[in-house]
């Protein structure tokens, strides 16, 4: 009562115990900001900062106001004392009634979390699986693709060549350059690597139709110098069009 009369008379203490209890809050507010308890993850509830949270507050408010509501009150262990306790405490019961809702809320919340992290998880699963997927087909068609022969002729007989691919998932990779388990299989081939395969092809026709050009009015030696230009360059492009096409 003394305690009580008190705060009665000197009404600035009352302003100072509500300052107090809203720094406490801001303090709480700022904990869960830094501390980034808004983010929750999947981990257990149990281990959310906001859960603590939901918890800490609802009691902390409970005992702070219980304390200024019991001031003044002896226990009584009777059904009027219980009567008397119930009715000095509808505050702090009520503050605390509120870990209730709060836990409530931040458990959906931690859930909604953990049920997107799943379907990330699934959705990143399903994007490797159609990558790795993708990649043995195609591994598989180069693999599986007959060797060729080409045939020669020489002075002193014919000369067979053969050839097939021997580096499908390196050929792969060179196709669907940007694809990865990440990402999922591969919507479209390269276009670069395309355009470069052609610009080889285009290369090599050229320097064939110069060496089955017209060579009227030319020297022998000048048509000699373009021929073996041109076949050289046309080696140089097969070469290439081998490191790209990985044939061996």
């Amino acid at each position: 009562m003394l305690v009580n009369n008190y705060i009665q008379q000197y009404p600035w203490i009352s302003y100072l115990l509500i300052i107090i209890y809203f720094l406490y809050i801001c303090l709480e507010l700022y904990l869960c900001v830094s501390k980034k308890g808004f983010n929750m993850d999947e981990r257990p509830l149990t281990s959310q900062y906001l859960f603590k949270q939901s918890l800490r507050i609802p009691v902390f408010s409970a005992i702070y106001f219980g304390i200024f509501s019991w001031l003044g009150h002896s226990p009584q262990f009777d059904s009027e004392g219980f009567n008397n306790f119930i009715a000095i405490s509808k505050l702090p019961i009520a503050l605390l009634s509120l870990s209730i809702p709060f836990v409530a809320v931040v458990a959906n919340i931690h859930r909604t979390v953990q049920t997107n992290r799943q379907i990330e998880e699934t959705k990143q699963k399903n994007l490797s699986d159609s990558y790795y997927s993708h990649l043995k087909f195609v591994t598989d068609y180069f693999t599986n693709l007959p060797n060729k022969t080409i045939k020669r002729e020489r002075h002193y007989g014919t000369k067979e060549i053969s050839y097939k691919i021997n580096y499908p998932i390196h050929l792969y990779r060179y196709i669907f350059i940007n694809s990865s388990p990440e990402k999922g299989r591969p919507k479209n081939t390269d276009k670069e690597y395309i355009r470069e395969v052609n610009n080889h092809w285009v290369d090599i026709l050229k320097n064939l139709e110069k060496i089955h050009s017209s060579n009227r009015g030319s020297q022998f030696a000048e048509v000699l110098i373009r021929q073996m230009q041109s076949l050289h360059s046309i080696e140089k492009h097969l070469s290439e069009l081998n490191r790209m096409l990985c044939l061996t």
